[in-house]
């Protein structure tokens, strides 16, 4: 009876690991199938559960012993291919564990142990928030002092001396602290179950501060290595120790996708820089901003503020449909009450900044749970909304940072809001986020994204001349449906739509976004196939006579995931790059210039083309699918580079990193055949149309007040 194979689903087994069931796990390799021992084998590798993360660890001997039981179970029972991938799981495991224990060794070894535990985290969340309300003052200061800006081409200068964007040296600082509690509070156990719950905030001192200088090398260690020895578990790229001369160096492969996963992180960024400054210019949101004292009820009859207002666009854009008319509640929330309880932390953080109470610490704001329920419930949430959440807000070990988590819960019960965190968080990718880790399913997201792009096209193909359509047949009964047939001259372009969230720079949720990828593309592989051995199919489903086409399989994706050229034998383009090529002859390169009264207006400088003529053929969206021009401009922008970063004195990790240089006007031009004497006459005419419009605005003030424009 005992050799009876199992056979579990992949939550079971799961189960199994985590407890560490031998017998169980044992029972299922008996089944003697070798795909499923590979299975196996990778869910182990991938179970953060047996790791050996702290020096100490009780239940070290245990895990050590699980997986030895499991290697010898696999050489029992599994083939050779089977027995090797889970000596790697072990191995993999145990390298994990070791970069996360010398991280630890090496913070207990440094000068931050002449503070507490409780004065370490003190000290840290108050140097995060200093310097990041320096950053914001310096970046004020250079925005103001600018004669001009160019998206994506702001940079200061980092401490290293590396020029970045603003926003990349201010989430360095929100993941320092964020991975300093989770450092300290694994280690001091400060953990009620998944969350954290730290020490009542200490007194700060310059000594202190100076103590803890060491603990931001370290703290960047840590997330550096969690990003690392997650690439090599969850995307099959296996990392090594090589020792040499009393030094260790971890290196591992890159993976295959890491630019273009890298790409459509930054170009989801960028889009959210770029519409949100139009958002800000919007007076139509202006006018929808109500203050929190005055209780104002949720979107769309009212916004806390302008980042309120793009989160609720954004999300409807990204999900397909209005998110104002959806009931459906997601752990209890509406998706409009998520959106308002960030919006309402964010509103606190800045009424406290500006009159912080006697004993809070700098931009660290102290409350009651009561005082933020109540906060919560004048902002528009039910008392039981309002608890729920604040469970959700609440920073934990599992946290990606303490931009979607940004509440600490402390020991006398109150609540510390990291006011740098909520000030400065982008909702919608915070949202995205918490809803991938989640698991959370949008049915409604896929057939409203494929309505509303179809519309979209046909409007585009009234203009451009080509036809856009949907369409659904059946063929030795099986069902084919195509979510949008483009018919333009001798092209027949086949696209599956798909609103999936992308990995968010999770190697966890990248591992089964491009898993999703796969089968994408054997779906619209088969829905071309289907064309190409009828093409009588096309005529029938344009309900006219259509020659001979080149069909064309592309997965479309809502959010900013391109690749070039073919990949699995079908394109990948976004849905915002495809409307884009069919609204616009070119990426334009725009430059927010002064028009007076503190106001500034965006004037085109530089145009990078897209179409080849006055108006765009075929040839030009194959061009585009071959190599997206949003591609094109990143690419000429970023290096990439060896990246060395060091968990202890004697351990170096080797990786590899991708930086952008800024992007201006100057630098699009490279790109074409625009010279900078040229650019620079068209700022010069930009700047005049500035200066007209400025007069203009101040003629038409001067009347509405009912004074002469002279006077």
């Amino acid at each position: 009876m005992t050799d009876t194979p199992i056979r579990l689903n992949e939550q079971a087994l799961q189960g199994a690991i985590t407890a560490m069931d031998v017998t169980i796990l044992t029972g299922v390799l008996r089944d003697g199938r070798e795909e499923e021992a590979l299975k196996l084998a990778r869910m182990i590798m991938r179970s953060t559960a047996l790791m050996v993360m702290r020096p100490g660890d009780p239940r070290a001997a245990r895990k050590a012993a699980f997986l030895s039981a499991m290697v010898a179970a696999f050489a029992a029972h599994g083939s050779d291919k089977a027995r090797a991938a889970m000596e790697e799981a072990k191995g993999q495991l145990e390298l994990a564990g070791l970069g996360y224990q010398r991280i630890l060794t090496a913070l207990a070894a440094s000068s931050c142990t002449t503070l507490s535990p409780a004065e370490r985290v003190t000290n840290a969340l108050w140097r995060a928030a200093s310097q990041s309300d320096s950053l914001m003052r310096e970046t004020f200061a250079s925005l103001t002092a600018a004669p001009y800006v160019v998206a994506q081409g702001m940079t200061l200068r980092a401490p290293n001396g590396r020029r970045l964007a603003p926003d990349t040296l201010n989430d360095s600082l929100i993941t320092i602290a964020g991975a300093t509690l989770q450092m300290e509070a694994i280690t001091q156990s400060w953990l009620d179950g998944e969350v954290i719950v730290l020490p009542v905030p200490t007194a700060v001192t310059l000594e202190s501060l100076e103590a803890m200088a060491f603990n931001d090398r370290t703290a960047l260690a840590w997330d550096n290595w969690r990003v690392f020895e997650q690439t090599a578990r969850f995307l099959d790229c296996p990392m090594t120790l090589i020792s040499e001369g009393g030094r260790d160096a971890f290196h591992a492969p890159l993976p295959a996708d890491d630019w273009i996963d890298w790409a459509c992180q930054t170009r989801r960024n960028d889009q959210y820089d770029q519409n949100l400054l139009e958002y800000d210019r919007r007076p139509d949101i202006r006018n929808a901003i109500r203050p929190l004292a005055a209780s104002p009820p949720l979107a769309p009859d009212a916004v806390l503020n302008v980042v309120e207002a793009f989160a609720v666009g954004a999300m409807s854009e990204f999900l397909g449909y209005a998110i104002i008319d959806d009931l459906e509640q997601i752990a209890g929330l509406r998706i409009i009450e998520w959106i308002r309880g960030f919006a309402v932390l964010a509103i606190l953080g800045e009424q406290r900044e500006a009159a912080p109470l006697p004993h809070d610490p700098p931009r660290l704001p102290l409350f009651t749970e009561g005082d933020l329920v109540a906060a919560l419930v004048q902002g528009g949430l039910s008392r039981e909304g309002a608890i729920l959440f604040i469970g959700e807000a609440l920073f934990r070990k599992s946290s990606s940072d303490l931009y979607d988590a940004p509440l600490v819960r402390l020991q006398d019960g109150r609540l510390l809001l990291f006011s740098p965190a909520a000030i400065g968080s982008n909702i919608v990718g915070g949202l995205r986020s918490i809803f991938a880790r989640k698991k959370v399913v949008f049915e409604k997201k896929g057939p409203a994204f494929e309505d509303l792009l179809l519309q979209r096209l046909q409007r585009a193909g009234s203009r451009h001349g080509f036809e856009a359509i949907a369409w659904e047949t059946g063929i030795d009964g099986q069902t084919y449906q195509y979510d949008v047939l483009l018919l333009w001259s001798d092209h027949l372009f086949v696209f599956e739509c798909k609103n999936r969230s992308v990995s968010d720079g999770s190697p966890v949720q990248a591992r089964h976004f491009l898993g999703e990828n796969l089968r994408h593309a054997r779906q619209v592989r088969r829905l071309a196939s289907a064309l190409e051995a009828r093409p009588e199919l096309v005529s029938e489903a344009f309900g006219r006579p259509v020659g001979p086409v080149t069909i064309v399989p592309v997965v479309l994706n809502n959010l900013t995931y391109a690749r070039e050229g073919r990949h699995e034998g079908v394109y990948f383009q976004d849905a915002g790059a495809l409307l884009r090529f069919f609204n616009s002859p070119a990426i334009t390169a725009k430059a927010a210039l002064p028009i007076g009264g503190g106001r500034k207006r965006l004037y085109d400088l530089v145009d990078v083309p897209i179409w080849s003529g006055s108006e765009p053929t075929p040839a030009d969206l194959m061009e585009q699918l071959e190599n997206p021009v949003q591609l094109r401009i990143l690419r000429h922008h970023t290096r990439s580079a060896a990246f060395r970063f060091p968990l202890d004195t004697t351990t170096t990790v080797v990786t590899t990193e991708h930086t952008r240089r800024p992007q201006d006007q100057y630098t699009l031009a490279e790109m074409t055949d625009t010279t900078r004497r040229e650019v620079r006459e068209g700022f010069v005419r930009a700047k005049k149309k500035a200066l007209k419009d400025q007069r203009k605005a101040d003629r038409k003030a001067s009347l509405a007040a009912g004074r002469r424009p002279w006077q």
